[in-house]
C-alpha cells in the first residue's frame, strides 16, 4: 500500500498532545518472500582512451580497460523493476575476448558514476564523468599469449545499495570499469551476439508496505542572519559552513512494532554548484526533535551531539550538480542502509525523526514543504513489514567440500583430484557436494544459485542444457567415486544452464542455475544433515568445468549462492 501521509497541514506544527493518526495494520508477513530476477542489458556503453582524448567510441562493438589510459562506462535502465521493490542481489557481468597482463594489480574494479546524463555517442576522455566513493567490487581475468573468451563477474554485496538508490530515484545507474594493472577488452552492447553483451542481473523482492511522509516541519538557518527564521519560506538551503537545512518527520502513520526494511530521503534541488568539486550533500541525524519550524534560527539550531556528547555520523548522501542548462530542477535521494536503524529507533520511541542537510563544498537549494507543487516537496519513504517476522535478506557463497566427474568409458577410474570436471552427452557426469554447516540452522531459504565456470567444450547437437539433479546420498567419496559406484539421483531436474562451444572451443563461460526448484531441497538439507549433493549432466553437449582443486583462482571454483532470512 502506497500513500502520501502528512502529519499536519502546511499552516503550522502539531500542538502538544496531538493524537497520532489512526492506522490500519498490514497483514503479517508469515512466510519468507520469494525473489524475482531480471537480466538487463545496458542502454548505453562506451570507453575512453587517453591516447586519442577527443575521440568517441560509443558505436564500437568493443570496450577497453587498461591501467590509467582506458576506462569503460556502462549505464543501465532499471525501469523494468517495479517501484518500491527491495533489491536482494546484483551481479555485473561482461565478456572479455582480449587483453594483456602488464603486471601489478590486475583486478577490474567497478565504480559508481553518479552523473547518468553522459552521452554514449558524445563521451570522450576530456568529458568523462567522475566516479564517487570506493570500488563496488571487482573481477580478475588474465591474458598472456592465448586470448580465450572469458566472463568477468562482479557479485559484490556493495552493488546492492547504489542500485537500490537508483531504483528509488531516476531509475538509472552508471558504472565505470578500470584496472590499475591489466588490459582487458570486452564486447559492448553493439556486439552481434546477445549472450556476450554486458549484463546487470538483479534479484529483487516485492515490498511489503510503504509510507511516503512529507515533513511536519522544515527550515534552514543562515550564519549571516543568525537571528532570522526562514521556516515559512519555500526554499531550504544547505552548504558546508554557513547554511543548514533541517527536516522533521512524524512516523505516526506507520504501525508501532513494524520492522523497517528500507528508507529513502528525497528532495528536489533547483540550484547548486556548476563548477568542479565535490557535490555531495550529506544527511545527518539530529537527536533533538523539539525544534520549532517558526522559531528555528542559526543561534537556536539544535545540537548534532548525541546523549554522550559524540557528533552524529553522516547517514549517507546524494550528489547534486547543475550545468546551468534547463531543466534546473533535479530529484535527488539518499537510500543509504545507514538510514534504517535511526528510522527504526525513532519508530520504536517517540515516532519523530529529524535530519540536517549539509553540502560538502557549495550552496545547494531545495524546495521546502511550503512549495505549491507537492511532487517537489521533501519526502521520507519508509518500507516496512508488520509484524517483524523475518530479518533482512542475507547471503552466503559456499564452495563444494567434494567434487568429481565419472566417465562411462573408464568405469572404475576416479577423477576426484583433477582440476577439471567433465559433462558429456550421457557418457560423463559431474557430482558436487556442499556443506551448509555455516548457515544458521533456523534460516529460511529464499533463493539459490548454482554457479560453475566452463573453460572448454563442444556443441555436438540436440539438447545442450546442463541439468542439475538432486543426489540424496551424500556419503559418496571424492577420491572413491567412479562410474560403477556413482550414487543415484532422485526426482526431476532442478533447473539448468546452457553454455555453447562451437569454433572457439576454449572460451571461459559461466553456467548459472537460479531455478526456484533449488530452494526446497536446500531447505530440507539444512534441516537434516546439512549436506546437499547435485549431479550435472547433459544429453547433447560436452562441457568442462574448473573444480575446487583448480589452483589459479578461487573465483573459478563451483559455488552455491544461498540467500536466506532469519526469524526475528
Amino acid at each position: 500500500m502506497l500513500g502520501l501521509a502528512t502529519a499536519c497541514g502546511a499552516g503550522g506544527e502539531p500542538g502538544e498532545g496531538t493524537p497520532r493518526p489512526l492506522v490500519t495494520r498490514p497483514s503479517p508477513l508469515s512466510s519468507a518472500p520469494i525473489p524475482n530476477r531480471v537480466v538487463i542489458e545496458p542502454e548505453a556503453d562506451t570507453y575512453v582512451w587517453a591516447s586519442l582524448p577527443g575521440t568517441n567510441y560509443g558505436t564500437s562493438t568493443a570496450m577497453s580497460v587498461e591501467t590509467t589510459s582506458s576506462f569503460s562506462y556502462l549505464r543501465f535502465n532499471l525501469h523494468g523493476i517495479p517501484a518500491g521493490a527491495r533489491i536482494a542481489s546484483v551481479m555485473l557481468q561482461a565478456v572479455s575476448f582480449d587483453g594483456w597482463a602488464h603486471g601489478g594489480n590486475g583486478n577490474v574494479y567497478t565504480y559508481l558514476v553518479p552523473n547518468d546524463t553522459w552521452s554514449e555517442t558524445g563521451m570522450h576522455w576530456y568529458n568523462q564523468p567522475a566516479v564517487s566513493g570506493t570500488d563496488l567490487g571487482s573481477w580478475w581475468l588474465w591474458y598472456a599469449n592465448d586470448k580465450p573468451v572469458q566472463v568477468g563477474v562482479n557479485f559484490s554485496p556493495k552493488l546492492r545499495a547504489p542500485v537500490q538508490q537508483a531504483l528509488d530515484s531516476d531509475g538509472l545507474i552508471s558504472f565505470r570499469l578500470s584496472s590499475p594493472g591489466y588490459k582487458t577488452r570486452y564486447y559492448s552492447r553493439e556486439h552481434s551476439v546477445a549472450d556476450q553483451r554486458p549484463k546487470l542481473i538483479v534479484t529483487w523482492f516485492d515490498a511489503s508496505s510503504q509510507a511516503v511522509l512529507e515533513p511536519e516541519a522544515d527550515a534552514h538557518v543562515d550564519a549571516a542572519q543568525p537571528d532570522v527564521n526562514f521556516g515559512t519560506g519555500e526554499t531550504l538551503t544547505a552548504d558546508s559552513d554557513n547554511h543548514a537545512a533541517y527536516l522533521r518527520f512524524n512516523l505516526g502513520s506507520i504501525p508501532a512494532g513494524a520492522h523497517v526494511s528500507w528508507s529513502t530521503l528525497r528532495a528536489t534541488g533547483y540550484s547548486g554548484p556548476d563548477s568542479t568539486g565535490d557535490w555531495s550533500v550529506h544527511t545527518y541525524l539530529v537527536p533533538d526533535d523539539s525544534w520549532s519550524e517558526t522559531v528555528l534560527t542559526w543561534n537556536t539550531r539544535p545540537s548534532d551531539l548525541d546523549s554522550e556528547g559524540n557528533p552524529a555520523p553522516a547517514l549517507g548522501s546524494w550528489w547534486l550538480e547543475f550545468s546551468g542548462n534547463p531543466p534546473l530542477e533535479q530529484s535527488v535521494s539518499n537510500s543509504s542502509q545507514m538510514l534504517i536503524a535511526p528510522v527504526q529507533n525513532a519508530l520504536d520511541s517517540d515516532g519523530l525523526i529529524s535530519f540536517r542537510l549539509s553540502a560538502v563544498s557549495s550552496v545547494t537549494n531545495y524546495r521546502s514543504r511550503e512549495y505549491p507543487d507537492a511532487s517537489a516537496r521533501p519526502a521520507l519513504s519508509v518500507r516496512y513489514a508488520y509484524p517483524p517476522v523475518w530479518s533482512s535478506l542475507q547471503a552466503a557463497a559456499i564452495f563444494p567440500t567434494a567434487d568429481a566427474h565419472v566417465v562411462s568409458s573408464s568405469p572404475t577410474t576416479n577423477f576426484g583430484t583433477q582440476q577439471s570436471m567433465l559433462v558429456n552427452q550421457g557418457g560423463s557426469e559431474t557430482f558436487l557436494r556442499f556443506s551448509l554447516a555455516n548457515l544458521p540452522p533456523n534460516a529460511r531459504i529464499a533463493a539459490v544459485s548454482l554457479v560453475a565456470t566452463a573453460h572448454s567444450g563442444y556443441a555436438y547437437g540436440g539438447d545442450g542444457n546442463v541439468y542439475t539433479h538432486l543426489v540424496p546420498n551424500d556419503t559418496w567419496s571424492e577420491t572413491g567415486i567412479t562410474w560403477n559406484n556413482k550414487p543415484a539421483i532422485s526426482g526431476g531436474e532442478l533447473g539448468s544452464w546452457l553454455v555453447r562451444y562451437d569454433a572457439d572451443k576454449y572460451a571461459i563461460q559461466l553456467g548459472i542455475n537460479s531455478s526456484p526448484k533449488l530452494v526446497a531441497p536446500v531447505q530440507q538439507a539444512l534441516e537434516t544433515d546439512g549436506l546437499i549433493s547435485f549431479r550435472l549432466s547433459s544429453p547433447g553437449f560436452l562441457t568442462r568445468y574448473w573444480s575446487r582443486e583448480y589452483t589459479n583462482t578461487e573465483a573459478h571454483w563451483p559455488t552455491l549462492l544461498v540467500y536466506y532470512y532469519l526469524p526475528v
